[in-house]
């Protein structure tokens, strides 16, 4: 199942290549890619409660159900392995060019 979203990622990493080369500009990929990786690692740290507060995280943990914790974490690591490709190309693109 994580293999499906990485290579969900890479196909939104690929399209991004190709929509740079379209535009005539490989500068692009960097753009695309790293707002499109940036994104879903922000929508990550979203789901994983980084900006909450340590109390209000620790009383959220508490009061969540097993079954929302699950789906917590599997949202959690869908938008993970979808960034990952994005950024690795994002940060070929800006060492190569």
């Amino acid at each position: 199942m994580k293999i499906r979203y990485f290579l969900y990622g890479i196909m939104l990493a690929l399209g991004s290549i190709i929509i740079a080369f379209i535009l005539g500009d490989v500068q692009k990929v960097i753009r695309i890619a790293g707002t499109i990786g940036g994104i879903l690692l922000i929508l990550t740290m979203f789901f994983s409660g980084v900006f909450v507060n340590g109390d209000r995280l620790r009383a959220n943990l508490a009061t969540e159900s097993s079954e929302q914790k699950n789906r917590r974490h599997r949202y959690e690591e869908i938008f993970l392995f979808m960034s990952l490709p994005c950024l690795i190309v994002a940060a070929i693109f800006y060492y190569i060019f």
